[in-house]
């Protein structure tokens, strides 16, 4: 078995690294950053150091091939407990040790001496950790902040809702659009200060499994027609870039395009999972708000995230956090909500230079991690005589694969009960997910969603592979 694994590892990262030589920039970054990295100063604990481009590392020359991946696990990795297959990297994500060495820095200097720090360091760090995300994202650095979650974007956005609906810029029964697949954190942050202060939902049955993104766009184009027809005024229609369960990589630059084509004034596209798993352009998006988390797929600390809003709307905007930069705009309100751990924040610059240290930057990582998992997620469903919830062009770093019928699981509960026994049994981690509608005739009644990045191997699948169909085997002899 290890002897397969080890080969299967061989072919498929040799093939990745002939697909990344042919994919043009060595790095995946722009010519703008790439002169950025080279001459820009960036504060660091020690002083003015070069971050960006001194400190670069010459392993770019070398072949992404399972030599190379298997020494990236043991120096940036080897923090992992030993055993696990961690196959749920959606939820967490995983910093690399370089990259907490970074944050680690910027403790102990807060620690040593906060005052100087304080006054002489912590915001010159925070916007060079804002210039390398904008620069990154596509938009001006005054335009974005960094936050702790995408969880407080959504609470920025519904408050400015609660205060529209207060002040008379909305009237009470007012629309937010909203997905079915929403993030319950950010569905709860709209109902609790939108729907309380007297806005209704409209949410958007997306359909799953799916086939195409199309018929993702022909649901919303339904709704909306219908929306219309019932003369609704929607203020605000909030989307996600990809659906964090079921996993779906969504069409979100088309979906914005038509909600304005149907009058919706602001957008805000919640896209927590999306960085580092897909390009992130703001600007091409021309949403009105946008999230996503840097410590999922961009391997930053916990916890980092980005916000961006169009700047016609940064003075209406604040913190949920009220400190004592109230009123004095976004920016400063985010930069300073009281003494707290920054680090995170601080060392955002230092996952740029983690992902600069692999063969094709994360252009590359996004492409591997991305044929990994859609390979694993065939190796999968075939195993268990299923299928995946959605296309290839569909999914990113993560793919939804459908249970055996035989485990009979078909409420949250089980999913949850089945994540236990083999995070106890077998030190597997997966998340799991019950389609809220199900026809009758549909078969596969749960999915578990997998995820795939640098320190993963083949072998963590054939165990995920081999501990569900033992559990089926055990399932099917229980019930003779």
């Amino acid at each position: 078995m290890e002897h397969e694994a080890a080969m299967r590892e061989r072919d498929l990262a040799l093939a990745m690294h002939e697909t990344f030589m042919a994919s043009g920039s060595e790095d995946g970054l722009s010519p703008r950053l790439q002169q950025q990295q080279s001459s820009e100063m960036i504060y660091s604990p020690r002083g003015a150091t070069r971050l960006w481009g001194e400190q670069r590392s010459m392993v770019a020359a070398r072949e992404l091939n399972e030599a190379f991946l298997r020494t990236l696990r043991k120096t940036e990795f080897g923090h992992h407990e030993r055993g696990a297959a961690r196959l749920n990297h959606g939820s967490f994500g995983s910093c690399p040790k370089s990259v907490l060495a970074a944050q680690a820095e910027f403790a102990q200097t807060w620690l040593k001496q906060p005052d100087a720090f304080y006054f002489g360091g912590v915001e010159a760090a925070l916007l060079q950790a804002r210039r390398a995300v904008a620069e990154h994202v596509n938009c001006p650095v005054h335009e974005l902040v960094l936050i702790d979650n995408a969880t407080t974007s959504a609470t920025i956005v519904a408050m400015d809702v609660m205060w529209a609906l207060a002040e008379g810029r909305y009237a009470k029964g007012d629309t937010i659009l909203m997905l079915n697949f929403a993030y319950k954190a950010v569905s709860n942050a709209f109902h609790a200060y939108g729907v309380r202060a007297g806005a209704q939902l409209l949410i958007v049955e997306i359909p799953f499994p799916i086939t195409s993104a199309s018929e993702a766009l022909a649901t919303l184009e339904e709704a909306l027609k219908k929306a219309k027809a019932e003369d609704r005024v929607i203020r605000l229609a909030v989307l996600d870039h990809i659906v964090s369960m079921p996993s779906i990589i969504l069409p979100v630059k088309e979906m914005v395009a038509l909600c304005r084509s149907y009058g919706i004034e602001q957008v805000f596209v919640d896209g927590a999972q999306a960085i580092g798993q897909v390009e992130v352009n703001v600007q091409d998006m021309d949403a009105d708000y946008y999230t996503s988390n840097l410590n999922k797929w961009l391997f930053a600390p916990t916890t980092a995230s980005l916000f961006h809003c169009k700047a016609k709307h940064l003075s209406r905007l604040h913190h949920p956090i009220i400190s004592h930069n109230y009123g004095k705009g976004l920016v400063a309100e985010c930069n300073w909500v009281g003494t707290r751990d920054y680090s995170a924040l601080l060392a955002v610059p230092a996952c740029f230079q983690f992902m600069n240290s692999v063969p094709g930057g994360l252009k590359a990582i996004r492409a591997y991690n991305h044929d990994r998992v859609v390979a694993m997620g065939k190796m999968l469903a075939d195993a268990w005589g299923t299928h995946c919830g959605v296309p290839a062009d569909m999914m990113g770093s993560m793919v939804t694969v459908g249970l055996p019928p035989a485990l009979q699981i078909s409420s949250a509960n089980e999913v949850h009960d089945l994540r236990t026994c083999l995070r106890q049994e077998s030190s597997i981690e997966i998340h799991g997910f019950v389609p809220p509608k199900r026809e009758v005739s549909q078969a596969v009644t749960a999915y578990l969603r997998i995820s795939h990045q640098l320190y993963n191997t083949y072998d963590d699948y054939l165990r995920l592979r081999d501990a569900i169909n033992t559990l089926v085997a055990k399932a099917t002899k229980d019930r003779k």
